[in-house]
């Protein structure tokens, strides 16, 4: 039998449980006065670091890649990397009017690395300098497209809930539409390590 005030949307429990690693039965069991988790610490970029999260970005020109060929940024979290990956900006710069389509693949075994390494540089020299995920560009075979922008200056990232999170396995790509043309493709992302309570 419930008791009053009792929680019955159990959700938030488990949410509440899983982010803090509570053990036990059920944190939040009444509205009042248990329900009264509150986590709002960020205050600014620079303050990511003192959260365990290191920022890495990069500008990368790709040129054309030959006839049938699209140009393609990569980013692939290894399987196993232990890594949780928050892309935050993703932008693309490609002459004339043509589409840049942004793809994703979720869990899956790693692509392999294409055929230009790239390596992001450090946002914020206080933490790793060096990034986990796996940053390639060249060409290969299309996959399906998440998101697709047309023209010239395109930013497929403009608030916050459209950033698109990598976990281990995971796949993110930037690739152009037309074949045998360049681009310029820039992504900023953050990265930390997984707690226990969000492995799957």
């Amino acid at each position: 039998m419930a008791r009053y005030n009792e929680l019955q949307v159990g959700r938030y429990n488990r949410m509440a449980q899983k982010l803090m690693s509570i053990k036990g039965p059920a944190a939040l069991e009444s509205l009042m006065p248990e329900l009264g988790l509150t986590l709002s610490i960020f205050s600014g970029a620079e303050n990511r670091y003192l959260e365990s999260w290191d920022r890495f970005g990069l500008a990368a020109s790709i040129g054309a890649q030959g006839v049938g060929n699209n140009s393609i940024l990569q980013i692939v979290n290894p399987v196993g990397s232990n890594v949780v990956a928050i892309v935050e900006a993703a932008d693309a710069m490609q002459p004339g009017a043509a589409n840049i389509d942004v793809q994703m693949t979720l869990n899956s075994a790693a692509q392999s690395a294409l055929g230009i390494a790239e390596t992001p540089k450090p946002l914020d020299t206080r933490g790793r300098t060096s990034s986990t995920t796996v940053w390639s560009g060249g060409n290969a075979v299309a996959i399906t497209a998440i998101r697709e922008l047309i023209g010239t200056n395109m930013q497929f990232i403009q608030y916050e809930d459209q950033q698109i999170a990598l976990l281990p396995g995971s796949t993110f790509r930037l690739q152009t539409v037309s074949t045998n043309v360049a681009a310029i493709f820039s992504v900023i992302l953050r990265e930390r390590f997984l707690e226990e309570s969000e492995r799957t």
